[in-house]
């Protein structure tokens, strides 16, 4: 089974770049859709290696955001991350054990 992680960004040069590198261990695609932001988010996305980084024009309405990000993505599974979060180390090897089971359709994340 394969997973896209799906990040909706504005203004997030500085963090950006951390939370694509934390999903490159398991993502078949990562997917960045920018919302006109004025710093080098989008480029320190690409350069943080995200498959996909794309311009998506921001109407206030994150679930449009949302929307268009998941209409893109090819993977079976799609894992939504803040582009000021990080997946850590310890959770890939779960996320791809629960990916591998037909009978699990979701999976769940502690965030601190």
């Amino acid at each position: 089974m394969s997973i896209s992680v799906c990040i909706l960004t504005r203004n997030e040069a500085a963090t950006v770049g951390r939370a694509v590198t934390s999903v490159r261990g398991v993502a078949d695609e990562i997917l960045v859709a920018d919302t006109a932001s004025t710093d080098d988010t989008a480029d320190a996305a690409a350069a943080a290696g995200a498959t996909d980084v794309s311009q998506f024009q921001w109407e206030d309405d994150f679930s449009a955001g949302r929307n268009y990000l998941i209409g893109r993505a090819k993977g079976d599974w799609i894992l939504w991350l803040d582009a000021k979060e990080q997946m850590t180390p310890a959770s890939i090897a779960p996320l791809r054990i629960a990916v591998a089971k037909p009978e699990v359709f979701g999976w769940f994340v502690s965030v601190k």
